[in-house]
This record gives C-alpha cells, structure tokens and sequence, in this order.
C-alpha cells in the first residue's frame, strides 16, 4: 500500500504541474471480496471468513490509503464502496439463482465479473455505477 500511495502522488503532483486548474476525481474501491459470502471455500478455507476479513485487512486499508493520498492534491473523493454500498449487511434482496443475500454482495454479483469469473473488475452495470458516482461528485 506503501507503494501504491507514493504511486498516486507522484501522478498526481504531475497531473497538477501541467493543469493546475482541472478538476480530478479519484476513487476509493468497493470490495469485490465480499463474493466469497457465497463460497463454501477458497483455497482451503472458508469463503465468508476471507470475506469477512478482507473488510477489515484490506479494503478499508485501501480506501483510507487512497484518500490520504489524494488529499494533498485538490480532488473531489468518490466515494464509490459507499455508491456499491459495500458496508450494508443489513439490508437483503434476492440474487438469481442464489436466493436472499446482503444488498452489499449482490451489487458486487451484478456490478463486478467477481461471482462470474473472479474477476474484480466491473462489468458494464457497475462503469454505470462508478460514472454516476463520479458525476453525482463533480456536480455534473
């Protein structure tokens, strides 16, 4: 994380020495680990307990370092696990093919390639959702 922090800062004091005045957004993430509720096992051990811990060891980690980052530098901050919201266990829907889960892991089913393939990256669905975040932010 270390390094990825240094990482964004270097771009973006960049960013800023050739268009001081351009609005730059950056984003947090959501967390896509939280497809492995629906797994029996992942490697060995039991996909709701990595799910569970990533929360904690990872993501927010993540998120806080991303911000930290940034800050120096005048970005708007989208808060894009909030638009996925990645903290809600409380409220459930229906997931085809699954059945009643936490609001949070379905929008990771249907806005990430992570129930599908593994993959954590988003899918056309979740693009959506990240640009509208990102224009709810800048006021577009």
């Amino acid at each position: 994380m270390a390094t990825a922090g240094t990482n964004i800062g270097t771009i973006l004091s960049r960013l800023r020495m050739q268009a001081p005045d351009v609005p730059i957004s950056m984003i947090d993430y959501w967390d896509p680990f939280l497809a492995y509720r629906l797994a029996p096992d992942v490697g060995g051990m039991p996909g709701p307990a990595i799910a569970e811990a990533t929360e904690g060891a990872i993501m927010q980690p993540f998120r806080d370092m991303v911000v930290a980052a940034s800050a120096p530098y005048g970005v708007t901050f989208v808060d894009t696990a909030a638009a996925f919201e990645t903290d809600d266990f409380t409220h459930t829907t229906t997931l085809p093919g699954v059945g009643t889960v936490p609001v949070n892991v379905a929008n990771v089913c249907r806005w990430t390639w992570m129930c599908t393939y593994g993959d954590i990256h988003p899918n056309t669905a979740g693009y959506a959702v990240i640009a509208n975040a990102v224009g709810a932010a800048l006021g577009l």
